[in-house]
């Protein structure tokens, strides 16, 4: 799957940060995979664009310049990254 969305190269591209989002501690390969996209997210190809997180029972998002740098502070949280054209 990984040399799938690489030979892609995805427009877009959605990280989902929850502890159970790919199963995470029933077997080692989802830790390769979140490993995997780290690395495939900063390879200079893609930026982040959006962020939407609970914060407090509150739904925030941050949209472009406001993603890019930003830290989430909840777990879960998504990002969103566009590849750069």
């Amino acid at each position: 799957m990984l040399r799938e969305v690489e030979a892609a190269r995805p427009e877009f591209v959605v990280d989902v940060h929850d502890r159970l989002s790919w199963s995470v501690g029933f077997s080692p390969e989802p830790q390769q995979i979140h490993e995997w996209l780290e690395k495939y997210l900063k390879s200079g190809n893609y930026r982040r664009v959006a962020v939407a997180e609970n914060v407090k029972g509150q739904i925030v998002y941050r949209w472009n310049s406001d993603a890019a740098d930003y830290s989430p502070v909840s777990e879960p949280y998504i990002c969103v990254y566009q590849r750069k054209l």
